[in-house]
């Protein structure tokens, strides 16, 4: 199971305070309620047309009402429609769709979608204005997810959590990486003749003792915070780039491979490591970290590499003193196949002389 950062952790922490914050305000009533607002306003204009109906009451007629009734539901998305019904049930106006809009509800049953209004005449209710709004919250089984508070609280959650994270990962990287190894433990590793590296979880250099540094050329605040595979590395021959590192694979494995040999590329020249990494483990087993050595085999390397050259050397000279003995050997072979034809011309000297002395 892949453990959660600390980051990450901090992160949800903050989110959760902020949507606290929120609900408290909500619950003190310091931010503003959207369903209360359009109940207000729904409230106020419900009160504006009745009053327009009553005055027409009084004078006996409705055109004057049933003109800006129409107005206002073809101005407000809001308001779907408008009638006006008497107490013995005779509707004396309506808008369009209002028959069929306010058949959904019972009479009598105000909600904030379907709203009754009485209308009184010489101090006795004459009629009823019947005003059909849009629901606040649509019908459905999810709906929270149209309330204000909600997405309030969702975005906060979600942004709130990506701009924590965010902003935890770029300050936490300007702090100061030495807090988090004590003087006394950066002073014993100082006092090694090897190169020792600490990472973190991230690969990143959080102690380089003083061997390493001199080593590399760097000083230990350049070095620090920055990953360990930015460094130029080679494959121990020197022919590529290593893509395999042992901090990688001893964090990733939790396995230590030692004798790893590596080459550092230097500007005058490239330094040659033997390199051995152990996993740093929390009490849970879970990796934290590695621990990295470096023991500098550059004077063994070049040494290797001279006595290579003199074997090679070695294996030349033996193989042209070979080809010159077997060069030799052919030359002298070549005589013994012509001694027969030589010892017959002795001979007949021999021969001749012989008879000469008789």
């Amino acid at each position: 199971m892949r453990r959660i950062s600390a980051i990450t952790k901090v992160s949800i922490g903050l989110v959760a305070l902020t949507l606290s914050l929120v609900t408290t305000a909500q619950f003190l009533r310091l931010v503003p309620d959207r369903f209360q607002l359009l109940a207000e306003g729904r409230s106020r204009l419900c009160e504006t047309l009745a009053l327009g109906f009553a005055a027409d009451a009084q004078l006996g007629t409705f055109f004057p009402a049933a003109s800006a009734a129409r107005a206002v539901v073809a101005r407000d998305p809001d308001l779907l429609s408008v009638g006006l019904r008497t107490e013995a049930g005779e509707v004396l106006f309506q808008t369009e769709e209002h028959a069929r809009l306010w058949s959904h509800e019972r009479v009598g049953d105000a909600t904030l979608s379907h709203i009754e209004v009485p209308i009184f005449r010489n101090e006795e209710q004459w009629a009823t204005a019947e005003l059909c709004f849009r629901p606040l919250v649509p019908a459905s089984p999810v709906w929270f997810v149209h309330s204000p508070v909600v997405q309030l609280l969702a975005f906060l959650a979600v942004g709130g959590f990506v701009v924590y994270r965010w902003y935890l990962k770029k300050i936490l990287t300007y702090l100061d990486p030495s807090k988090v190894i004590p003087e006394r433990v950066k002073n014993a590793f100082d006092t090694l003749a090897e190169g020792v590296l600490i990472l973190d979880e991230r690969k990143q250099i959080v102690l380089a003792n003083e061997s390493f540094c001199r080593a590399v050329g760097r000083t230990y605040q350049s070095l620090q915070g920055r990953a360990a595979s930015q460094l130029p590395w080679l494959n121990g021959d020197g022919s590529a780039a290593v893509m395999d590192l042992p901090w990688t694979r001893a964090a990733s494995t939790g396995r230590s491979p030692t004798g790893i040999l590596l080459r550092l590329k230097g500007d005058q020249a490239d330094i040659s490591y033997s390199v051995n990494a152990s996993p740093i483990l929390a009490s849970g087993g879970q990796p934290r970290g590695v621990l990295a050595t470096f023991d500098d085999v550059s004077e063994i390397e070049r040494q290797k590499l001279a006595l290579e050259e003199m074997v090679r050397k070695l294996d030349e000279s033996r193989e042209k003193i070979r080809a010159e003995r077997r060069a030799d050997a052919a030359g002298h072979a070549r005589p013994a196949h012509r001694m027969p034809q030589s010892a017959c011309v002795l001979r007949s000297s021999r021969a001749g002389v012989e008879a000469g002395q008789a």
